[in-house]
């Protein structure tokens, strides 16, 4: 079993897979969370802002 990238601590890695998969998918939903997940834990907080807003857009949330 592969270890995720994020516990590897590559975290470019990550940002990167993470992008494909909501670029390729952009209504699944778990992907704004666990990019926002990512974020948070490199303390960049717009970003993760902006894609939990991304996540409300799409659940038809404010």
């Amino acid at each position: 079993m592969r270890a995720p990238l994020a516990a590897l601590r590559r975290d470019n890695a990550a940002e990167a897979q993470i992008k494909s998969v909501l670029a390729a998918h952009p209504e699944f939903g778990a992907a704004y969370t666990w990019a926002a997940t990512q974020y948070i834990d490199r303390k960049m907080y717009s970003e993760a802002e902006a894609e939990l807003r991304s996540l409300g857009k799409l659940r038809g949330q404010n």
